[in-house]
């Protein structure tokens, strides 16, 4: 569905640090911290949507202007709500 307008979404794994429980599912989305952003989260910073279904959780960027190349197997990111980490993500495919 995501694909037909135009968003990619890719499998991930989850490594928790949130206050609550970890989702089981639903959607749950804030900014994500990249490798390459030295400026973070002073320069541009970019809102990723976590989805879970049953066990399985993909990730997605909210704005179809995103750098969804940033979506590749093996890359990971971190999911900030202000400047307290909840997630580290690791990108499956």
């Amino acid at each position: 569905m995501l694909e037909q307008i135009g968003i990619p979404a890719a499998r991930v794994r989850l490594t928790w640090f949130g206050g609550d429980p970890e989702p089981t599912d639903g959607v749950y989305s804030t900014t994500a911290r990249f490798e390459e952003d030295v400026d973070w989260p002073s320069g541009e910073t970019w809102s990723v949507v976590l989805a879970f279904d049953r066990g399985n959780v993909s990730a997605y960027f909210l704005s179809v202007l995103a750098p969804h190349q940033r979506l590749r197997a093996g890359r990971q990111f971190e999911m900030y709500e202000g400047t307290r980490r909840t997630a580290l993500v690791e990108v499956l495919g």
